[in-house]
C-alpha cells in the first residue's frame, strides 16, 4: 500500500484525502465494475500502452467521452447496489476534510454535491493502479512469442 495519500479537491471546496484499500477490497470493486461496465457499450478504439504511461488510463477515464457514454455509465454504475455496497467499502477508508467518510457524509444537502464527485475519485485512485501495467494495442498486435505452429 501507498503510504503517502493523495488529495482530491470537491467542487464544495472540500478536501477528500484518498487513502489505498486492502488489495481484496479493491478487487472486489474492480469485479463489480467489471460487471456492470459489460452494460455499457463503449465504442472506443484503444492504442494505450498503460506499461509505459501510467496516466493514460486518467486521460482516458477523463478526456473526451462522448455525453451519452458517460451518462449511460453513470446510470449503469449509479443503480447498481451491488457496485454501490463496493464502492462503500472503499469510500469509507478515505477522509472528507479529516473526517472518515461515512453514511452520514453526505446527508448535509450542500456536502450531496460532492458524493458522486468523491465516488469517481475514489474509484479511479482505487482502480487505475490495476491497469498501468497493462498494455492495450490495435488488432495488429503480434501474438505471444512460442505459440507459432508449423
Amino acid at each position: 500500500m501507498n503510504d503517502v495519500p493523495e488529495i482530491a479537491k470537491l467542487p464544495s471546496g472540500a478536501e477528500l484525502k484518498l487513502c489505498d484499500v486492502p488489495f481484496e477490497t479493491a478487487m472486489e470493486l474492480l469485479e463489480a465494475a467489471a460487471a456492470e461496465a459489460q452494460s455499457v457499450s463503449i465504442g472506443l478504439k484503444l492504442d494505450v500502452n498503460f506499461a509505459t504511461d501510467p496516466a493514460a488510463m486518467a486521460r482516458l477515464l477523463a478526456e473526451d467521452l462522448p455525453v451519452d457514454l458517460i451518462k449511460n455509465a453513470v446510470c449503469q454504475f449509479v443503480a447498481s447496489s451491488k457496485f454501490k455496497a463496493k464502492l462503500w467499502a472503499c469510500m469509507e477508508r478515505q477522509l472528507y476534510n479529516g473526517q472518515a467518510v461515512n453514511r452520514q457524509t453526505f446527508e448535509n444537502r450542500n456536502a450531496r454535491a460532492d458524493y458522486l464527485p468523491a465516488a469517481w475519485e475514489v474509484i479511479k485512485f482505487t482502480l487505475i493502479p490495476f491497469f498501468s501495467g497493462l498494455s492495450l494495442k490495435s488488432s495488429t498486435a503480434n501474438p505471444p512469442a512460442g505459440n507459432s505452429q508449423r
